[in-house]
């Protein structure tokens, strides 16, 4: 229990307000946001609205705000790559994202893209589809200084799949400097409290046939969501596997529900009105502006059986700050 909670509960409501103008979020994730966890009682300041509004800089082009979901599983349905264990030295070891080269693999299914690492987890296609997305950034000239330059941070649920990220970029040419940029932060959900970044790429990592989502579904999972949804300033990416992280009632589910559908039913893909999301099967395909859903306000097309953890369980550890 966090200080406010503890002194809410020894004040009583009566003797707590609450502040419902926000200045860090765009309108849509700001919606979102006090849609599922404050009542719909947060509002947008007028000035940081403005500050959130679409901007072209010269001779490139621009990420646009909103919310977006990359569905990696609408690009092929498999996994496209596994946990590898790669010896560095007699003793040390590093984990990465390797490419899947069979059509099966043991421990992967059509609908089971996770892969227990110790008592964690971790996703290796979403590792690969985060990687293509910083390629992208790159690109774009998000992390050099320059009227393109972006703060962007990689949240993850799960500390393994942080250091399998920054691992596996660590064997990259062009991505390897990315892990000293002050453009670029990755970190776990708990370590990104307090913080926030123009642009945040949110990784689910839980991907199950069974769409077991471990602690996000206890009290303590709710208010990580909270987080995780929060530290975007422009733009909020979500990498993940919607049949899972929508399911039980979590915050994500809000996203599909509000098209009139069954909170992540397949028919529901294509209609997302009240919070403006926009689904891409890859970074690719948003920046080319092709597939579904694509804005037109913008001139480059950014779509935005497991064992059960304990509420107490690694509060300081596996997702420690």
């Amino acid at each position: 229990m966090g200080f406010m909670e503890r002194a809410e509960k020894e004040l009583g409501d009566t003797n707590v307000r609450m502040l419902t103008r926000q200045f860090r979020m765009s309108q849509h994730i700001c919606k979102l946001v006090s849609d599922t966890f404050y009542e719909s009682k947060l509002i947008m300041s007028e000035t940081a609205s403005l500050a959130r509004a679409p901007s072209f800089a010269p001779d490139s082009t621009w990420l646009g705000t909103g919310i977006y979901w990359i569905d990696y599983k609408k690009a092929g349905g498999r996994p496209t790559h596994k946990i590898d264990t790669l010896a560095l030295t007699a003793e040390e070891t590093i984990q990465i994202a390797v490419p899947l080269r069979n059509a099966q693999f043991p421990t992967l299914g059509q609908d089971c893209f996770e892969e227990k690492v110790g008592n964690s987890y971790a996703n290796a296609t979403e590792v690969d589809s985060i990687i293509s997305g910083l390629r992208v950034f790159l690109g774009q000239g998000f992390f050099k200084k320059g009227p393109s330059s972006k703060i962007v941070a990689v949240i993850c649920f799960y500390r393994v799949q942080t250091e399998v990220l920054k691992a596996t970029m660590s064997r990259t040419t062009d991505l390897k400097s990315l892990l000293d940029s002050e453009f670029l932060r990755v970190q776990t959900v708990d370590s990104s409290q307090g913080s926030e970044a123009d642009v945040v790429v949110l990784s689910g990592v839980r991907s199950n046939a069974s769409k077991d989502v471990g602690f996000l579904n206890l009290s303590a999972g709710r208010k990580r969501a909270c987080v995780a949804l929060s530290r975007a300033k422009e733009t909020l990416i979500i990498v993940g596997d919607r049949a899972t992280l929508c399911s039980k009632g979590l915050a994500f589910r809000r996203l599909w529900e509000s098209s009139g559908g069954g909170g992540g039913d397949e028919e529901d893909v294509n209609v997302h009105r009240e919070y403006n999301l926009a689904v891409k099967g890859s970074f690719g395909e948003m920046e080319q502006g092709s597939g579904d859903n694509s804005r037109s306000d913008v001139s480059v097309l950014f779509s935005t059986a497991a064992v059960e953890v304990s509420e107490e369980e690694n509060l300081d550890g596996e997702f420690g700050l």
